[in-house]
């Protein structure tokens, strides 16, 4: 069960002192003569008996591979016949078949020499290319190489290549920033996935490491924890997954002969708020009127108007979702707002008050030159004390800007918009065109009541325009949101993910706007050309 120690070894055995024979077999006491049959002979017949096993064992072992491969040159050396040479693996080999036992039952005689033409490969585990050799420390193990692996012509091996270490990495790393709202590992990891996306548009390594950098920093500055900046990473993501591959709209094709299909119903566009009648002028009795910014009822348009101008996002702290706007940070209902200004402004969706403003026209059903089969627009408003009104137009084709004009408004300018209009001072609008020519100036452009309008949310434009037309594309409904009607998405939302586009970054411009509803309109042509 346990070694023996030998700590009794230096006593003399208690039979051996009273001159007597030791009874016991394995003593384990000091015997002057260790040849007996007492504790002396215990080594030498355990040293014995372990042999005895080791060569039964490798015999066994002969044999079974033997039955195995029969034409293997097979020698059986016993572990008595060896001896040790230490730091000279030929000196071993010469040594053990020097001491080969003659007449053994074990040894098979070595097969004839075969041709080349008759050479097969060796499938035993005992083959001389993976017998094992000692090696000394100053020849050390060579590393197997691909080429090594893929010649050897004992087993087949499938091997996967190998990247090269020293080629330069292509995939970037961002910037490092102690102030950014994620660790630099999880960035790192968006940058990379940004840049896959890329590399599935179509973009080559550079255009991929570029954008997938400028993605990731916007969205780090305009995030300010890990959640919503993880939250806006997936986001784009998935918009990566579903835009169009690169240079699918760097030609815009002549769609004109598909475009009419296209056009929306006047059942469809009642749905959504678009007017068809004429409409008789009135201006409500009650002058009490409501804020469009700050909410409060006033008649008096003196200020001051505080109030939020960004939207509510919800945001999770703590466990519970709340809302929080998107300008300051502030919870609903912590301040009044965090932008003030000197007036109160309105804005009246009741029809007959804006065309007591404005009358609503229709467009000529004639124009002096080539009539156009569709165009896009987009209206930039600011308020007035008239209400919200027309300040600016821009009309794109396929052929780029056709009208970028400033409209004078009719009444006294009480806020520019700029965040939202992008018009910075009131002398641009000295210099605009009344209504009247702009409506001349359509029909010079071969703009009619049959020419097709696209636009996102047009009938807002119209309704500013004071346009009654039939013939249009809004891409808010073309684009159906999930939820249905009054629910759309936004152009910046649907530009971004079918277009791969960035709009509205800092502020509108119309003809920005006007072409990416186009491009909409055109995506979705060649979308549906490529399905059929």
């Amino acid at each position: 069960m346990f070694s023996p120690l030998g700590h009794f070894k230096q006593i003399n055995c208690p039979f051996f002192r009273k001159d007597l024979t030791c009874p016991a077999k394995y003593c384990i006491f000091k015997h002057e003569n260790t040849c007996d049959n007492n504790g002396g002979s215990f080594p030498k017949i355990q040293e014995e008996t372990s042999k005895g096993l080791r060569e039964k064992a490798h015999e066994s072992q002969l044999l079974s591979l033997s039955s195995i491969c029969p034409t293997a040159q097979i020698q059986y050396i016993p572990p008595s016949a060896t001896t040790v040479v230490k730091d000279n693996p030929i000196a071993i080999e010469t040594n053990l078949l020097a001491n080969k036992i003659p007449n053994d039952p074990f040894d098979v005689k070595q097969p004839e020499k075969l041709h080349n033409s008759e050479k097969k490969p060796l499938h035993s585990p005992i083959s001389e290319s993976s017998r094992p050799v000692k090696r000394t420390r100053e020849e050390p193990l060579k590393p197997t190489t691909d080429s090594d692996i893929k010649n050897h012509d004992s087993f087949p091996i499938r091997v996967k290549e190998r990247r090269v270490m020293n080629e330069p990495m292509a995939i970037p790393n961002p910037v490092y920033d102690s102030n950014a709202p994620a660790g630099h590992e999880l960035r790192k990891r968006m940058v990379h996935i940004f840049y896959d996306a890329f590399l599935k548009l179509g973009y080559d390594s550079i255009e991929s490491k570029e954008k997938s950098l400028e993605e990731e920093k916007s969205i780090c500055l305009s995030t300010n924890s890990k959640m919503v900046y993880s939250s806006s990473c997936k986001a784009k993501i998935l918009a990566l997954k579903k835009s169009p591959p690169k240079g699918i709209l760097e030609r815009r094709e002549d769609v004109s002969g598909l475009i009419p299909k296209l056009a929306h119903s006047k059942e469809q566009l009642e749905l959504w708020g678009y007017n068809f009648d004429q409409i008789i002028p009135s201006v409500p009795a009650d002058p009490l009127r409501e804020c469009d910014r700050c909410g409060t009822k006033f008649v008096d348009l003196t200020g001051p108007c505080k109030y939020h101008w960004g939207k509510f996002f919800r945001e999770k702290v703590g466990g519970e979702k709340i809302r929080v706007y998107t300008c300051c940070g502030m919870k609903e209902g912590e301040a009044s707002g965090c932008t003030s200004e000197e007036f109160h402004v309105f804005r009246y969706q009741h029809l007959p008050y804006l065309a007591s403003v404005s009358p609503y026209v229709s467009l000529s059903a004639d124009c002096p030159g080539k009539e156009r089969v569709y165009c896009a627009l987009d209206c930039e408003l600011c308020y007035t004390t008239l209400g919200f009104e027309l300040v600016h137009l821009t009309v794109v084709d396929k052929e780029g800007i056709l009208l970028n004009q400033f409209i004078r408004p009719k009444g006294k300018v009480l806020s520019l918009n700029t965040r939202f209009s992008g018009i910075t001072s009131k002398t641009q609008l000295e210099s605009g065109i009344s209504m009247p020519v702009m409506y001349e100036k359509l029909k010079q452009l071969g703009i009619t009541r049959n020419t097709i309008i696209i636009g996102h949310g047009i009938e807002n434009d119209l309704h500013a325009m004071r346009l009654i037309h039939e013939q249009v594309i809004d891409t808010a409904i073309l684009y159906k949101h999930e939820r249905g009607p009054p629910f759309r998405y936004s152009l910046k939302y649907l530009t971004k993910r079918y277009l791969g586009k960035e709009i509205q970054t800092d502020t509108h411009h119309s003809e920005e706007d006007a072409i990416a509803a186009m491009d909409l309109v055109i995506y979705w042509i060649q979308k549906m050309q490529s399905r059929a």
